[in-house]
C-alpha cells in the first residue's frame, strides 16, 4: 500500500485483492455512494491521442488527452462543460448495480467514445470509502478537483471490468464532495 498527500489529506491506494468482498459480503460504503451522477458527452476520439493502441491488442497502451476539462477548479457540478473548443451539456445518468453505462448513454459502444461524469458525496461525519472501479478501457478518478487514480498510462489489463480491479481508499471529511470520472472506450 502507498499513501500520498494532497492539500492535507491523506489517501491510501491499495491493492484490488485487498478490498475484494465476497458475494455474501454487503460492502459497509455503498449505503450513501450516489447513484445520480451528471454525465458530459460523447466527445470526439480526435480529442485523443493513442500509444499503439489497436482493438486486437489494447494491452499497455497508453491514451493521452489532447484536451481535457478544467476538473481542478470545480467545486459544484456544472450544467454544461468545456473541454477544449467543445461545450457539452450535462445529462441526468442513474448508477445501475455497480456500472455507469455511458455506452447506453451515449448511443451504444464505440472504439475511443468519452466523456466525463460527475456526482456529489455527502456525508455528516467522517467516513471512510472504497472505492472499487475499472472501465472498458482507460479512466481517470478526480475527488474535490485532485486527481486521484488512473488508466490512462496502460489502459485497464482485465477483462471484463469488474469494481473490484482496481481500489483506493479515502476517509472524507463531514460535507460535500465531488467525484469526478472521464472514461474512454475500447470497444
Amino acid at each position: 500500500m502507498s499513501v500520498l498527500e494532497f492539500a492535507e489529506q491523506h489517501w491510501e491506494f491499495v491493492d484490488a485483492e485487498a478490498v475484494t468482498r465476497s458475494l455474501d459480503e454487503t460492502p459497509v460504503t455503498t449505503a450513501k455512494f450516489p447513484t445520480q451522477w451528471r454525465a458530459f458527452g460523447p466527445l470526439p476520439a480526435e480529442m485523443l491521442k493513442c500509444r499503439g493502441y489497436t482493438y486486437a491488442s489494447p494491452l499497455g497502451n497508453g491514451i493521452i488527452p489532447l484536451a481535457s476539462a478544467d476538473i481542478e477548479s470545480l467545486t459544484t457540478i456544472p450544467e454544461q462543460l468545456v473541454v477544449g473548443d467543445q461545450t457539452v451539456a450535462g445529462i441526468e445518468m442513474t448508477r445501475v448495480d455497480q456500472t455507469l453505462d455511458f455506452g447506453a448513454l451515449f448511443g451504444g459502444p464505440a472504439e475511443l467514445k468519452n466523456g466525463y461524469a460527475m456526482a456529489e458525496l455527502e456525508v455528516d461525519e467522517p467516513t471512510t470509502v472504497i472505492l472499487g472501479t475499472a472501465a472498458d478501457y482507460w479512466m481517470r478518478w478526480w475527488i474535490n478537483g485532485q486527481e486521484v487514480f488512473s488508466t490512462f498510462a496502460d489502459g485497464n489489463e482485465y477483462h471484463p471490468p469488474q469494481v473490484e480491479q482496481h481500489a483506493l481508499r479515502h476517509t472524507f471529511a463531514p460535507g460535500i464532495h465531488l467525484l469526478v470520472v472521464h472514461a474512454v472506450s475500447g470497444q
